[in-house]
């Protein structure tokens, strides 16, 4: 029986299989990272087809809770939204599947060492946790969100209106102040001439400090010192009227500036009323958490629900670690790797065979090399020898024949 045989019950070969296979199941347990075959034949199929219920299931709320979020954050159109949230519950979808249940868990590890592959994992789905929790809950608050937000944009714009109002009343105080300026000196001048008049009034009608009737010489430096006094208050007129004069003009200025700059103020007011972003919705809902207990326990509840979702994957592979299926899991590739270890030490071998058989070849070679090489050393030095012994006699039949001449 190989390890995808369906044992029969009783050891019947009639008897139905353990474990009833459906294309359904076989999906779910596929998803799940494991063999169909293996967890029927293990009698673990609902254990499997429920961990791929799960990891679909993350993938499927990531996908929801980021198109939730970025809809939330951001302005962009649903078809930019849905692809990015659709592609993020993939990710992680696959990330689960292929990192997390598609790991074996070791048996020779300890339960805290068991733990420490899944580390990064779960640093991941407290972030996801605590960001989805943050957005949900912006929903879940949207009411007093938009209250309170209303609320401080209103003191905002307040704000803002009073500080316009003060900087363009700091550019019509100098000429306010030199009108009031002129004005208590015009009436200071009105009043000392007014004394003064009647003063060389009284004199010249004869009931002043002289009581001499007629235009003398007392009358005359009263009447000097009141037309002197009326001078000064002519001068004061005309000083009053040129600052009065300066100040409507800054004011009409003042006036065309704001009609001019009506439409930037109602752009403002609009900006500021309408401060609705992501970070001033984060900001309401922090104000509101941290003045509402109500409000911060179901924020705490909300977050501990996405981490926990977000954890199932981990989970479900932590409490189904140690089961038949990873068993036979892994015997099945201790076989693996027994068998390649074999073939690993054939080819060694068959490389060591094939080393020395080259190393024999080369010898052969080599021998036959400087058997060739003797054998042409020798045929040189026969050939030489014959060479030498036929000169030798030829130089002595020419001595013969010259001596029988």
């Amino acid at each position: 029986m190989t390890l995808l045989d369906e044992p029969r019950r009783d050891g019947d070969p009639g008897a139905p299989p353990v474990g009833r296979r459906s294309a359904v199941g076989d999906v779910l347990i596929s998803a799940g990272n494991a063999e169909p075959a293996l967890a029927t034949r293990t009698g673990e199929r609902g254990v499997y087809a429920a961990l791929g219920v799960t990891v679909i299931a993350v993938g499927v709320i990531a996908a929801a809770t980021s198109i939730s979020a970025l809809a939330t954050a951001t302005d962009l159109s649903w078809w930019l939204i849905v692809p990015v949230g659709v592609f993020w519950g993939l990710t992680l979808f696959a990330f689960d599947r292929g990192v997390i249940l598609g790991a074996p868990r070791r048996v020779d590890t300890g339960g805290l060492s068991s733990v420490v592959p899944y580390v990064g994992r779960m640093l991941v789905s407290v972030f996801i946790g605590v960001v989805v929790a943050d957005f949900a809950c912006m929903v879940l608050f949207a009411p007093d969100i938009e209250a309170r937000l209303a609320e401080t944009n209103a003191s905002r714009y307040t704000a803002v209106v009073e500080t316009e109002q003060r900087a363009v009343e700091s550019r019509l105080v100098v000429e306010e102040e030199a009108v009031r300026q002129r004005t208590e000196a015009l009436r200071v001048l009105e009043a000392e001439y007014a004394a003064a008049q009647r003063a060389a009034d009284q004199e010249m009608q004869g009931t002043g400090g002289t009581r001499l009737i007629g235009q003398g010489q007392v009358w005359q430096r009263k009447q000097a010192h009141a037309d002197t006094v009326r001078a000064n208050r002519d001068k004061a007129v005309a000083d009053l009227a040129t600052a009065q004069a300066t100040l409507d003009e800054r004011r009409a200025e003042v006036s065309a500036e704001a009609d001019e700059t009506a439409a930037a103020a109602q752009t403002r007011a609009a900006d500021v009323h309408g401060a609705t972003g992501l970070l001033s919705r984060h900001e309401a809902m922090v104000d509101l958490v941290r003045h509402d207990t109500g409000a911060l326990i179901l924020l705490l509840m909300v977050t501990i629900v996405f981490l926990a979702v977000d954890l199932l994957p981990v989970l479900g592979k932590l409490m189904t670690g140690n089961t038949v299926y990873e068993q036979e899991r892994r015997e099945r590739a201790r076989d693996i790797l027994h068998q390649l270890e074999i073939e690993r030490e054939i080819r060694s071998a068959q490389h060591d065979e094939r080393v020395t058989e080259d190393a024999t070849l080369r010898a052969d070679v080599e021998r036959a090399r400087s058997l060739a090489e003797r054998r042409v050393a020798q045929q040189a030095l026969e050939y030489e020898t014959e060479f030498k012994l036929a000169r030798l006699q030829r130089q002595h039949n020419d001595r013969m024949t010259s001596l029988m001449r």
